[in-house]
């Protein structure tokens, strides 16, 4: 189930800090990109939210890439104690395959 999170108070104000900001960035993703986002971290697959949407499984995968590539963008100063963007999304929700 991913790796074993310290339990400091340190880390904790940390994620919950990336947390916050990582819904900021979603919020900011353009609407198409957003929902493709939002959809997969719900757990459905990239065939199964082309489907929801009415685009191409090849249109998901470049909208999560870049979904993918904004936030990262966006977090990276926050996430330079050793924790990827990756890695953070495994420890918040089972992890995401891009």
């Amino acid at each position: 189930a991913g790796p074993s999170v310290p339990a400091s108070p340190d880390y904790t104000v940390t994620a919950g800090s990336v947390r916050a900001r990582l819904e900021a960035a979603v919020a900011r993703l353009p609407e198409r990109r957003r929902q493709v986002w939002l959809l997969r971290r719900e757990g459905l697959s990239t065939a199964e939210v082309a489907a929801v949407m009415g685009i191409t499984a090849g249109t998901v995968k470049l909208q999560m890439s870049q979904a993918f590539a904004a936030i990262r963008q966006e977090l990276a100063p926050y996430l330079d104690g050793g924790m990827s963007l990756s890695d953070f999304l495994d420890e918040e929700q089972g992890g995401l395959d891009v």
